[in-house]
Order: C-alpha cells, then structure tokens, then sequence
C-alpha cells in the first residue's frame, strides 16, 4: 500500500528516518517515507510529511480484514481524518474547519463529546482521541516521536 523499498530499511525515530530518508529535493519532498510499528494489536504508519495512509481508497485496502483509522495534518492542505473497516469507507471529512466550511456529515456514536465543530476546540486532539476510540491504539507523544521502529524510503511515484 505504502510502496516502501524494502532495501532501504532503518530503524529509527521518526525524525531521523525523516532526515535519513528524504530527498529534501523541492521536486519530490513529501510523501517518500514511511515509519511503521505495533502499538498493541494495532499497526501504526507514520508518515512524515506523507499523505498515503489518508487516501480513501488506500484505507480501504489497508482495512480488508481489520480497521484503518488515519488523520492527515497539513499545514498546506485540508486536514483530513479517513476512517475505513472491512474494506469499506465509513467515515471521511476535513479536521480543523469550522463555519460556513464546515460539513462534518454522519458522525459515528464514538464522536459522542468530541468538539469537531467548535471554532475554539482542538481539532487535532479530537482527531486523535477518535482513532483511540475506534481502533483502541493509544497515540502518545513518546511513542510517536521517540519510538524506534523501521522505517523506509518510498518509491519515487509515491505508490
């Protein structure tokens, strides 16, 4: 799903697999590494200024036979959650907009208290709080940031 190049395997954190694996270059920057590990029962991505894993269609494959739960934080872009299970999209809709732009649709059950559209909420913790609630896996910031898992360059088209 990710088209990781199994050869170019590291185990690091997230920011040295970052610094070690990206071009850098202006042309192909962002979406070349991926970081992947367990955290329970559950696989984890973590793509360093990547996007893959919030694709829907992505999500969906990643989901056959289990649950994919992503959130894409983008200084540059919408932000986006994507929820799929079983292969199917359940849920997808844009983080951090609030107002005239925000259409957040059918909120699941486990949105129950979560300040998706309240203009002064943490839209990300929402987020966060979410994949928790939906997946069980517990991101936390030590985890996510020094945690040392392998970590790989992506093919250049980023398949």
């Amino acid at each position: 799903m990710f088209g990781a190049d199994p050869a170019s395997q590291i185990v690091a954190t997230v920011a040295e697999a970052h610094e070690r694996l990206a071009s850098h270059e202006a042309e192909t920057a962002g979406n070349e590494v991926v970081q992947i590990g367990a955290l329970g029962d559950a696989i984890v991505a973590i793509e360093p200024m990547g996007w893959a894993g919030s694709d829907e269609t992505v999500a969906c494959e990643l989901s056959k036979g289990g649950r994919c739960a992503a959130l894409l934080v983008s200084a540059y872009s919408t932000s986006m959650f994507v929820y799929a299970a079983g292969g199917e999209l359940v849920r997808s809709f844009p983080v951090g907009l609030y107002g005239g732009e925000l259409d957040l649709g059918d909120r699941l059950p486990e949105e129950e208290g979560l300040a998706f559209d309240d203009e002064f909420g943490d839209h990300y913790a929402a987020a966060l709080l979410l994949i928790e609630r939906l997946t069980g896996a517990r991101l936390d910031r030590e985890w996510v940031l020094e945690g040392r898992r392998p970590a790989y360059r992506r093919a250049a088209n980023g398949a």
